[in-house]
């Protein structure tokens, strides 16, 4: 039976280089015909090497997209070359057909192409064929019939190396008593080429069994003492095989937390026999390895938090709730109906939960309400963890929630049971909490907004994971400590402007709904009278924005309403152009009032026409004669000239009041005493004149201020001699 071999291929070459090295080839099988093809383009023509074993014939031939007879005999090195005529690209596509020249024309069996597994094509940068290498490698070989596997990358000078791989691992890794040990090298090796396969080896040198996973880039192992001891791992690829030696150290671990207690006692000063160290609720082991907490100190960033409320934070919420009205509450706080999925979480609510009374249950996030008997947590996980107390859950009709229980209906203290979705008469529905958005126990303050996180959650009951839980612009710290507002409230005063609004654009007191206290609220003066919301009167007319919107419907932001230039404050009518003044307060206009102080004058007969008590000024002097005690100005004061019968309205003369006095002292009998008529003028005083004189005493008197005035030295007594006819004295200082 005729043998051939047949390779066809289809290969679309794109050259950055003008030469470029390719090449093919099969794997060598003993008594099945081999070849390897090598082929560059150079200057728009290919050139092509082939090497082929075991052919019928003592030839082969070459196709390139037309047969091409390479008339090469193997006997003679096997060795053919063949190079197109110029016209080819670096896009070019052809085909390339190898076959035994013994097949004499016949009809060709489907052959190998480069899809199959056995075929390999890989190009070599900046190379070219090298036909002495080609030459050298099948005489060292032991010539073509001996079936050894030909260096394919012998074809192409200056084709890289591919180098064994690298294993990256440590020398020395720690079995710690109990705890699995897990080590994944497949990060850890580094490969150039081909399929990377892994083997690992016991202390002993045996195999680790494929179905242990020995064949894999894992090694999973417990930890035990007898797993201790000198493993090594095998990397096998195109570049060759490495082999890493690790050794695996056992280390007991008296408290079961996950660290040695040689580890406990010299590295992190831990209790090797406590494996939770500081009482916070997270293994020593959780807090090293997982969060880098401080397994000594419960609250490793003193903010007023425990580590375990800041990783794995739950609360009891007081109640009464319903299971659906506890699960839209805990949403409300940015948290959810607790996930209690392991023993560490159950450990932790059952300390919240111990100092509760008995008989007080409370809602955790479990439900089977969707489908009987299917229990899943509400973020939609299947129940892999529990604690039902004795035969719960039950599957009574429309149990469908469960509870953690302090005690009660035959249920032991943190065991869980299954009731109605508004729990049972009598009892106390409160609910668990957990807090989905956790915070740094590294970082008193987790979102850097000047609160620290345990006076976030107990004090103000912001987002500590939030700087702005408000979201209105301002972060929490700043809303507490520089401006008083409300951080869990964009608008802290309820005046319809956000916090951020009034403090960065308006400048208002985003606490007061009137930072100007102008009876106008902030948010009437910004949006419906454009009044300045920190100035009470914006037009400076002397009325504030209230009193001109609330009361005298003028404009705020006009001094005078009504132009006739009288301010606002001053216009007894600030919205008529034609009244300003109300003298009578009658409501009617001065300019229209007849009798602007209503005193029963008109007008054009009053003297002081706005001066309800005056109507009169018959002396002239601008004093009306109600208020004027010498109307006619005669210095002699009215009710002195009533006393004596002379008439206040007209003005007296000397003679006049002589004949006045005259008759007051010849008739005093009937009319007025001596005494009675005394000091008619002003600054006069009467002197009794007596046998044709009269005696003066005069007493000098002095001070140092004008005001205060004493008697000094002795009265001066004088004697005037005066006959009938003298009617008056006067004195003055002599020279």
């Amino acid at each position: 039976m005729k043998q051939f071999v047949f390779l066809v291929a289809t290969i679309v070459f794109v050259f950055n280089l003008n030469a470029q090295c390719f090449y093919a080839g099969t794997d060598f099988v003993a008594d099945e015909p081999e070849y390897n093809i090598g082929f560059t383009l150079t200057d728009n023509a290919y050139s092509v090497t082939a090497v082929g074993t075991d052919f019928v014939g003592n030839a082969i031939s070459l196709w390139f997209n037309t047969p091409v007879d390479m008339s090469g005999l193997l006997s003679s090195g096997g060795i053919l070359n063949y190079t197109t005529g110029a016209g080819h690209s670096e896009n070019s596509s052809f085909s390339i057909s190898l076959f035994d020249t013994s097949f004499s024309g016949e009809a060709l069996l489907p052959g190998y192409n480069f899809s199959d597994s056995y075929i390999s094509i890989s190009p070599l940068v900046n190379a070219s064929i090298d036909l002495t290498a080609v030459q050298n490698m099948v005489i060292n070989t032991g010539g073509l019939g001996n079936y050894v596997n030909i260096d394919v990358t012998s074809f192409c000078t200056g084709m890289p190396t591919i180098n064994p791989p690298i294993i990256n691992l440590e020398d020395e890794y720690f079995l710690v008593q109990n705890e699995p040990f897990i080590l994944d090298a497949s990060d850890k090796v580094t490969s150039e080429g081909g399929t990377v396969t892994y083997q690992w080896y016991y202390p002993n040198g045996t195999l680790y069994p494929d179905n242990l996973g020995g064949n894999t880039p894992i090694l999973n192992l417990l930890g035990e003492e007898s797993n201790a001891g000198l493993w090594s791992l095998e990397v096998t690829d195109d570049g060759g095989t490495t082999s890493h030696y690790l050794t695996l150290i056992y280390k007991k671990d008296t408290d079961g937390d996950g660290l040695s207690d040689e580890d406990e006692t010299y590295i992190y000063y831990t209790n090797p026999n406590n494996s939770d160290t500081d009482e916070d609720g997270l293994t020593d082991f959780d807090e090293v390895m997982t969060y880098s907490t401080d397994p000594t100190s419960a609250d490793t960033d003193n903010d007023g938090l425990g580590d375990s409320n800041e990783v794995i934070s739950f609360a009891i919420i007081n109640g009464p709730f319903s299971w659906e009205e506890a699960r839209m509450d805990a949403i409300s706080k940015n948290g959810r109906l607790a996930i209690i999925d392991n023993d560490e979480k159950q450990n932790i609510v059952e300390s919240i939960a111990s100092q509760l009374e008995d008989h007080i249950m409370l809602w955790i996030g479990l439900s089977d309400s969707q489908t009987e008997g299917h229990w899943k947590w509400i973020n939609g996980t299947e129940l892999n963890y529990n604690n039902w107390g004795p035969d719960e859950p039950n599957a009574n009709a429309n149990e469908d929630y469960a509870t953690f229980s302090t005690g009660g209906w035959g249920m032991n203290f943190g065991q869980w049971m299954d009731t109605l979705p508004y729990g049972l008469a009598d009892d106390e529905w409160d609910y668990i909490i957990e807090y989905t958005e956790l915070t740094d126990p590294n970082d008193s303050d987790s979102d850097d907004d000047g609160l620290s996180d345990g006076d976030e959650v107990n004090v103000y009951s912001t987002n500590p994971n939030n700087l702005d839980s408000d979201a209105d612009g301002l972060n929490d710290g700043n809303e507490v400590n520089v401006y008083s507002t409300n951080p869990n409230s964009t608008d802290s005063d309820s005046d319809q402007i956000s916090d951020y609004d009034e403090i960065n654009t308006h400048l208002t007191d985003p606490n007061l709904t009137d930072s100007d206290s102008d009876q106008l609220s902030d948010y009437s003066e910004i949006n419906l009278h454009s009044t300045d919301p920190n100035d009470s009167d914006s037009d400076d007319d002397g009325l504030s924005d209230g009193d001109e919107v609330n009361l005298y419907s003028t404009d705020p932001n006009n001094q005078d309403t009504d132009d006739d230039n009288y301010l606002d404050a001053n216009d007894e009518f600030p919205l008529d152009v034609n009244e300003w003044l109300d003298t009578d307060g009658d409501t009617i206009g001065d300019n229209a009032d007849t009798d602007d102080d209503n005193d029963s004058y008109l007008d054009a007969a009053d003297a002081f026409p706005l001066d309800a008590s005056e109507w009169l000024d018959t002396d002239g002097d601008t004093i009306g004669n109600n208020a004027d005690t010498d109307d006619d100005n005669d210095t002699i004061l009215d009710y002195k000239e009533i006393e004596i019968g002379s008439n206040p309205l007209v003005s007296d003369t000397l003679e006049s009041l002589v004949t006045i006095i005259d008759e007051l002292i010849l008739n005093n009998s009937s009319k007025l005493s001596i005494d009675e008529v005394k000091d008619l003028r002003p600054g006069s005083t009467m002197i009794e004149v007596s046998g044709n004189q009269a005696t003066v005493q005069l007493q000098m008197e002095e001070s140092s201020d004008l005001q205060t005035w004493e008697d000094t030295g002795t009265p001066a007594t004088m004697t005037i001699p005066a006959d009938t006819d003298t009617k008056f004295f006067r004195f003055k200082m002599a020279e």
